[in-house]
C-alpha cells in the first residue's frame, strides 16, 4: 500500500507552529490554513505518527537546548 501525501494545510501550518508564540498558536495557526483546531491536531497526528502535542514540546526542547548551547540562561 502506498502512503498518500501529506496535506499542504499540515505542511504550512507545521511549518508555522516552528515561529509561532502566543497563548493559543494551534488555534490561531489552525484557522489560518483554514482547518479547524481539532482537525489540525488529528491531521498533523496522522502525518507526524504522534500527537501533535508532544512535536510541539520536542521542538520547544530543541529551541531551548540550542539556547543554552549558544550561551543563553
Amino acid at each position: 500500500s502506498t502512503v498518500p501525501p501529506p496535506d499542504q494545510r499540515v505542511v504550512r501550518a507545521l511549518a508555522a507552529l516552528e515561529t509561532a508564540s502566543g497563548s493559543d498558536p494551534v488555534s490561531q495557526v489552525a484557522l489560518s490554513v483554514g482547518l479547524s483546531p481539532s482537525r489540525l491536531r488529528s491531521l498533523a497526528s496522522a502525518h507526524l505518527g504522534a500527537p501533535l502535542s508532544s512535536w510541539l514540546m520536542w521542538r520547544k526542547l530543541g529551541r531551548a537546548g540550542q539556547a543554552l548551547a549558544a550561551g543563553a540562561t
